[in-house]
């Protein structure tokens, strides 16, 4: 199985743009770096906004509708504290993203305990 991600780092602000075409039998995961859903890498993200909570959905959404999984990454500590990295593994979670990529392994199962 393949996967897909973004043609290029920037950030885009249409999610749409993200998706240029569905899934296919071999392309089915498409993968995205956190700073696609806050716009900035995690160490400049701040406080996680309803409205980036609202665009995690949207891409979550979009990503199944065009028949993909879909998987984030870089979630680690650098958002500054575990709690601001924790709010977001629990919004990616309730958003119905398919798989969350993390170096906090200790963390990462305390939290799924």
């Amino acid at each position: 199985m393949g996967n897909r991600q973004p043609a290029s780092s920037a950030f885009r602000e249409n999610i749409a743009d993200y998706f240029s075409a569905p899934a296919s039998p071999f392309y089915r995961v498409f993968n995205f770096e956190w700073k696609h859903v806050e716009g900035e890498a995690n160490a400049k993200a701040g406080a996680f906004t309803p409205a980036e909570r609202s665009r995690l959905r949207s891409l979550v959404e979009m990503a199944h509708r065009q028949g993909y999984w879909i998987r984030f990454w870089t979630l680690n500590t650098n958002f500054g504290s575990r709690e601001a990295l924790e709010e977001r593994w629990r919004a990616a979670r309730q958003a119905g993203a398919d798989s969350l990529a993390t170096d906090e392994y200790e963390l990462a199962g305390e939290f799924l305990r």
